[in-house]
C-alpha cells in the first residue's frame, strides 16, 4: 500500500515538471517567434504528440517491460538531464533561424522529453493497479500535478527566478520522483545525492548572478532578467540604454516638443528604460508628465540609474500602454513611445495600425506623436512603419535611424520617401515583426546598439 502511494506521489511531481517545462519553453520561444501564437502552437502540438507517442509505445510493449518502476525512474532521469542539457540553453541553440527553422528545430528539440513524459502515465498505471475503477484516480493526481505546474511555474517560478532556474527547479522534481520509484537502495541514494546537489546549486543561483562579474542590479521578472551593469540596463542580456549615451532620449523628446511654444503641455511617455527619456521631458514641460510602465523591475531598477520617479512632477503608472490608451480618458499635446522592439511580444502591439489609431484620438488637436524604434539596415523595415504611421496621420517624418515623428499638423522636417511595396502593420498580422526577424539581424542587436553608443559617445 506504501509503494502505491510513493507511485502516485511520484506521477505527480512529474506532472508538475512537465507543466513548467511546457509553460517554460513557451515562454522561452515568445522571443524567437514573430507571433505569441506560433509559441503556443508549437509547444502544445508537440507535447501532444510525444504524450501520444510514449503512451502508445507502453501500451504496445507494456508486456515486455519486466521493471515498470526502474523504467520509470529511468525515463525521469532522461528528461531531467535532457532538460538540463539542451532545454536550458534554448537561448543558445535558437538564435538566427527562420520562422520555419525554428519550428523544426524546437520541435524535434522538446520532442524526445514529451515521449518521456508520455510513458510515464501508463506506467504509473500499471505500477499502481490493474483495477481498471482506479485509472479516474491515477488520471485526476496526474491532473493535479500539472495544475500546480502551470500555477507554479507561471506565477512564481519564472517571474522571481527566470527560465534557466525555472529549468533546474524542474529538474529537481523530476529526479525527486524519480528517487520515490526506485526499489535498489543504490539508485535511490544516487537520486537523492542529485536532488540534493541541485537543489543547493538553484538556491546559491537565486542568492547571486552566475552570469554577470559585478552587477549592481540583477533580478528576474515577468518580461525577463533585468540587469544593471557598466552603467547599461539590459533585458535578457539586450542592451536598452546606457547613462554613458543618452542623446537618443534626448532627440526624440526635443524632436517630438519643438513645435510648441508653450512648457504648459500634457505628454504621455510609454516605457521608463533608464529614466532619461522622461527626465527629458520634465525638464521640457510645466505639468505632470505620465509614464507607464509595464515591468514593475524596471521600475526598481531605473531607481539606480536616475532619480527622476522622485519628481514630484512624475506620475507613473504600472501597466500596459496599449491597454492604458485604450482606456484613459485624457487628451495629451504629444505621446512620446521609447519601449523594445516590435519582435518582443509586449512591445509588438504598440507598431500597429490599431495602436497608433488610439494613439492619434488621445492626442489633441495639433499633437505630436514621438515613436522611437531599434535601428535596422533594411528600407522595408522603415517603410512598413512608415506606411503604417501615415494609416493614420497625415504627416509622418523619420527624423533619425530611431525615430518618427508623426502628426496631422505639418512640421518642419523633410518628407520621408518610401520606394517599397506597401505594407500595413497590424494586429492580425504583425508583419513589421517578421520584418523585423527576417532583415535586421535582431540576434546581433546588443553589439548593435552598443557599437552605435560607444561611437557616438
Amino acid at each position: 500500500m506504501e509503494s502505491k502511494y510513493l507511485v502516485m506521489f511520484a506521477l505527480m511531481l512529474s506532472a508538475t515538471a512537465g507543466l513548467i517545462y511546457e509553460i517554460t519553453a513557451t515562454n522561452l520561444l515568445f522571443f524567437y517567434f514573430i507571433e505569441s501564437s506560433y509559441s503556443f502552437a508549437t509547444v502544445v502540438s508537440v507535447f501532444l504528440l510525444g504524450l501520444g507517442i510514449g503512451s502508445f509505445g507502453i501500451h504496445r510493449y507494456k508486456k515486455k517491460i519486466k521493471n515498470k518502476r526502474l523504467l520509470f525512474g529511468i525515463l525521469q532521469i532522461i528528461i531531467g538531464i535532457y532538460a538540463l542539457m539542451i532545454l536550458k540553453n534554448l537561448d543558445m541553440i535558437l538564435p538566427s533561424l527562420s520562422t520555419a527553422g525554428l519550428f523544426f528545430s524546437s520541435f524535434f528539440i522538446l520532442l524526445l522529453p514529451t515521449i518521456c513524459l508520455g510513458a510515464i502515465f501508463p506506467l504509473a498505471g500499471s505500477i499502481i493497479s490493474k483495477e481498471k475503477n482506479e485509472i479516474g484516480l491515477i488520471y485526476s493526481i496526474d491532473l493535479i500535478g500539472a495544475v500546480v505546474g502551470s500555477l507554479i511555474a507561471g506565477f512564481w517560478l519564472i517571474p522571481n527566478f527566470g527560465n534557466k532556474l525555472t529549468i533546474l527547479f524542474a529538474v529537481i522534481l523530476n529526479f525527486a520522483s524519480a528517487t520515490l520509484v526506485f526499489n535498489k537502495k543504490i539508485l535511490r541514494i544516487i537520486s537523492i545525492i542529485c536532488v540534493v546537489l541541485f537543489l543547493l546549486f538553484f538556491i546559491n543561483s537565486e542568492i547571486k548572478s552566475v552570469r554577470y562579474v559585478n552587477p549592481k542590479f540583477a533580478k528576474s521578472s515577468p518580461y525577463g532578467e533585468i540587469i544593471i551593469e557598466d552603467n547599461s540596463l539590459y533585458i535578457d542580456d539586450r542592451v536598452q540604454c546606457s547613462a554613458d549615451y543618452t542623446q537618443g532620449e534626448k532627440q526624440i523628446v526635443r524632436e517630438s516638443l519643438s513645435s510648441f511654444d508653450s512648457r504648459d503641455l500634457q505628454v504621455l511617455n510609454i516605457g521608463l528604460g533608464c529614466g532619461f527619456t522622461l527626465n527629458e521631458i520634465l525638464e521640457r514641460v510645466d505639468n505632470k508628465v505620465d509614464i507607464v510602465e509595464i515591468n514593475p523591475v524596471i521600475v526598481e531598477a531605473s531607481r539606480l540609474m536616475t532619480d527622476v520617479l522622485k519628481n514630484e512632477k512624475t506620475n507613473l503608472i504600472i501597466g500596459d500602454g496599449f491597454d492604458y490608451l485604450r482606456k484613459t480618458t485624457k487628451t495629451y499635446d504629444s505621446i512620446i513611445i521609447d519601449v523594445e522592439d516590435p519582435s518582443v511580444i509586449h512591445s509588438s502591439n504598440i507598431y500597429t495600425v490599431e495602436s497608433f489609431e488610439i494613439i492619434e484620438k488621445k492626442l489633441k488637436t495639433e499633437g505630436v506623436f514621438g515613436l522611437w524604434t531599434y535601428p535596422c539596415e533594411s528600407q522595408r523595415y522603415y517603410d512598413t512603419i512608415y506606411y503604417t504611421l501615415s494609416k493614420v496621420f497625415d504627416y509622418v517624418y523619420k527624423v533619425t535611424d530611431t525615430i518618427f515623428i508623426a502628426s496631422n499638423k505639418e512640421l518642419d522636417y523633410i518628407k520621408y520617401n518610401a520606394t517599397t511595396e506597401k505594407t500595413i502593420n497590424t494586429l492580425d498580422k504583425k508583419t513589421l515583426s517578421k520584418i523585423y526577424f527576417d532583415d535586421c539581424k535582431w540576434w546581433d542587436i546588443e553589439s548593435h546598439v552598443l557599437r552605435n553608443l560607444n561611437e557616438s559617445a
